[in-house]
């Protein structure tokens, strides 16, 4: 008894050859594009929380010499009012202590202490899982010193939501 062997035509041996290479290279050209918008959104991401935060400390430094708290006050709600992405700016003094909160944010003591900024530094960033509500956001974080930390440090909170949701529209742009 002869066992009847598949054959494949060449024809369609190619062309499931070239699909396959299509869908190889597709999906690495994929992961390399969602690689590249990532890190130069994140980059944009630090750099927005940077002019932002120097803005603020810089604007904060007069109200914050005359204890003038009303005007710092109006100085972080405004942050807010800026940029739609930024979730929360605070000042702590050369301590620690929070001295005052941008308008809706809480501001627990474990925030404070997730973004120390160390002795000379000019600016720390870290990205950190805020949960609020039973959800989890992820958010860049800058401290940056107030007249080299001598009335403080500010912090401001920018999430990251924009971001994923900018990737994510890059990518199924090619899916």
């Amino acid at each position: 008894m002869k066992k009847k062997q598949f054959y494949l035509p060449l024809f369609w041996k190619f062309t499931l050859a070239i699909i396959f290479i299509v869908f190889m290279f597709g999906g690495i050209n994929a992961y390399l594009i969602f690689q590249n918008v990532q890190k130069s959104l994140e980059q944009e991401s630090e750099k927005s929380a940077s002019i932002i935060g120097k803005s603020l400390a810089e604007e904060a430094i007069t109200p914050l010499l005359f204890e003038n708290y009303i005007d710092v006050q109006k100085i972080l709600d405004g942050a807010k009012k800026l940029d739609s992405t930024v979730v929360y700016a605070f000042i702590t003094d050369k301590n620690d202590k929070l001295i005052l909160a941008s308008y809706n944010s809480t501001i627990s003591p474990e925030l404070i202490k997730a973004n120390e900024l160390k002795p000379g530094s000019k600016s720390n960033v870290v990205l950190i899982s805020l949960v609020e509500n039973n959800t989890g956001r992820i958010i860049r974080d800058i401290a940056l010193p107030i007249m080299d930390k001598q009335l403080g440090t500010i912090r401001v909170g920018l999430s990251e939501e924009r971001i994923n949701r900018n990737v994510s529209k890059t990518i199924s742009v090619f899916w």
